[in-house]
């Protein structure tokens, strides 16, 4: 008897616990629902874009992507630019998504160059009026160390596999065929910068090279270029999708997405800072998308 009665308890327990957890992931799926595609995704770029920058920003981008309470991802960007490669990452990533998701863009102080290439990808930008944006171009810098060098009496010697191998060295002038090489490979990227924006803009791209001479605009002029679709704050643009995209009555919902903060996170980030402090005292040359 005594054995039947603890076995009956040990299945009345379990019956209990099933009900429980039953009810609780039943609320949560109910409530899951309710709140399914309701919420603003909010994503921030800010600073120069690099490519740890790159990668963190589209790890965000996924979980936004693949968060059903949210209905449409803004990305706020307050950026000059930086990378070729690491903003035409961000740019793809964001047109990837635009199959799953709505993606709108805002700007703050500044969105240019590759701040504004990676905010032409989305479906819609609005900006600040005195936002700085534009800035369509790329531009290739590198020291010359040579005049420097024989005051203070150092010298360098070279050799190399190939007659180029040394291209764009800082310790003598570039001969034409060099001044060429690197002036095609510019206006290689310069046609992807400005086929991309045309795309993902629906604008023509003769329309988009006559304003991608790296000249600026504030906020107002590129509304009436049609660089961007309207004049909003970030809060402003928050409530327009809420009320208009998602139907959302009453206050909006926003879920800010950010990257966790643990001690690996924290010294990932350190590893990266050190390692972006010795490439500036070691760096030639710089590409970057402006």
């Amino acid at each position: 008897m005594e054995g039947r009665g603890f076995w009956r308890g040990l299945v009345l327990f379990f019956l209990l616990l099933g009900l429980l957890l039953g009810g609780y992931y039943g609320l949560a799926w109910w409530r899951l629902n309710l709140q399914r595609g309701t919420y603003v995704g909010l994503v921030f770029l800010e600073g120069p874009i690099n490519s740890q920058k790159a990668r963190d920003f589209i790890e965000l981008l996924q979980r936004a992507r693949e968060d059903p309470r949210v209905g449409v991802v803004l990305v706020r960007i307050n950026s000059p630019g930086g990378g070729v490669a690491p903003s035409q990452e961000i740019y793809r990533a964001i047109m990837n998504m635009r199959g799953e998701k709505r993606v709108v863009a805002s700007l703050g102080s500044v969105g240019a160059s590759g701040g504004y290439y990676v905010a032409s990808a989305a479906q819609e930008i609005y900006a600040d009026p005195g936002t700085i944006t534009g800035s369509i171009g790329v531009i290739f810098t590198y020291p010359q160390l040579q005049e420097l060098l024989k005051k203070v009496g150092v010298g360098k010697v070279v050799v190399k596999s190939g007659e180029f191998k040394d291209i764009a060295s800082p310790f003598r002038s570039p001969t034409p065929e060099e001044k060429a090489i690197l002036q095609g490979v510019v206006n290689d990227i310069y046609q992807q910068f400005v086929g991309d924006i045309a795309r993902a803009r629906g604008m023509k791209v003769e329309r988009v090279k006559a304003l991608a001479d790296g000249r600026i605009f504030t906020g107002r002029q590129a509304q009436k270029l049609g660089l961007v679709d309207g004049l909003m704050t970030q809060e402003e643009v928050i409530g327009y999708v809420s009320s208009k995209v998602l139907k959302v009555k009453g206050r909006p919902r926003v879920l800010v997405l950010r990257r966790e903060g643990n001690w690996r996170d924290l010294f990932r980030r350190a590893r990266g800072l050190l390692n972006a402090l010795l490439s500036k005292t070691s760096k030639i040359s710089t590409w970057e998308v402006e």
